[in-house]
């Protein structure tokens, strides 16, 4: 085993989505169905996995419903708008993409309500992992 420490990644999966809709556009299925964000939100992951080729990678998305943030913070999120309608059907497409690719015994599909902070994570970080 080598002397380096492990890199573990953790991907804002639903930050990815967005971008990955906004930045391109006007992208079909043969039924029509858009897909821009599928294959945005893929390209992205496969870049991250093959160029930084992270040890460990687990992709965060955001939990449904209101969070501990609202509680705390009324306006959290309040002049955000709906997502868009042509992007709500890619989800489940994004997510099972995710999933299969990481059948490996070792899958990670968590909220952004199970991570604390920054702080909580280096202070839990485990020996040889950066």
């Amino acid at each position: 085993m080598s002397n380096q420490p492990q890199r573990l990644f953790l991907i804002d999966g639903s930050s990815y989505i967005y971008r990955a809709y906004y930045a391109i556009r006007h992208l079909s299925n043969s039924q029509g169905m858009a897909t821009n964000a599928i294959y945005g939100f893929t390209n992205m992951l496969l870049k991250v996995m093959r160029e930084l080729q992270p040890d460990q990678l687990a992709v965060i998305f955001d939990s449904k419903g209101p969070t501990f943030r609202k509680e705390i913070y009324p306006e959290y999120k309040a002049n955000r708008s709906a997502m868009p309608e042509d992007l709500v059907p890619q989800i489940p497409y994004i997510n099972g993409w995710w999933m299969l690719s990481t059948c490996r015994g070792s899958s990670w599909l968590v909220t952004k309500q199970m991570i604390l902070s920054p702080r909580s994570l280096k202070s839990s970080q485990p020996k040889g992992w950066r």
